[in-house]
């Protein structure tokens, strides 16, 4: 590592990194009603070891040459040619897994668009946001992330077929138009006398 420069070390004389990090810690559970600190830890080491395989990743050498002919290459017995079999495996290795976890972080609604460069700009906050409670407050099902958590809990909520109590379950995209009230809560029939869409035979 670099030896700060002059200015630098003056800059860092004025930040509390802790106390920052504590900060945005506190501020990221409050918003999404994380119950347990070590949640926040859990994303977090999650989000670092993201960032780390991405950046591994993009280091790795790359380059436009026809894959294909790249892996034949790769099975010629007869080619001693080390650089181009590194390059070769390089570019296996990056395509197979950058593909999976770009797939994998797209799927669960981490990252909106397949780069990988939407890997390294993952936070804390974007696993956050797909939480059951939260996500069921973006669909409008009800009005702030409180109430949300709070009817989780008390399991008037089901994804698919079974009934959700944790509020910790990640949602991936998918299963997203799975996500309703369970048959007879008492919550969504309160909500629908509100709205005026009561139908007496959904509550026989």
């Amino acid at each position: 590592m670099r030896q700060l420069k002059h200015h630098e070390k003056k800059l860092l004389k004025k930040v509390n990194l802790d106390e920052w990090n504590s900060k945005r810690e506190q501020l990221v559970c409050t918003k999404y009603l994380l119950h347990d600190r070590n949640t926040y830890v859990k994303y977090n080491i999650i989000v670092g070891k993201i960032r780390k395989l991405t950046e591994s990743l993009a280091r790795l050498n790359y380059t436009t040459t026809n894959i294909s002919n790249i892996r034949n290459t790769t099975n010629d017995k007869n080619n001693k040619n080390s650089s181009t079999n590194n390059t070769a495996n390089n570019i296996v290795i990056k395509e197979y897994i950058g593909k999976k976890l770009i797939n994998k972080l797209y799927d669960m609604g981490i990252i909106e668009e397949k780069k990988l460069s939407e890997c390294l700009k993952i936070t804390v906050s974007d696993f956050c946001k797909r939480r059951l409670p939260i996500v069921i407050a973006h669909k409008k099902m009800v009005e702030n992330y409180k109430d949300a958590d709070k009817f989780v809990q008390h399991g008037h909520i089901k994804v698919g077929t079974e009934v959700v109590s944790d509020p910790s379950i990640l949602i991936s995209k998918s299963a997203e138009e799975y996500i309703k009230w369970k048959e007879g809560s008492k919550i969504k029939r309160k909500l629908d006398e509100i709205h005026g869409d009561v139908d007496d035979f959904e509550y026989l």
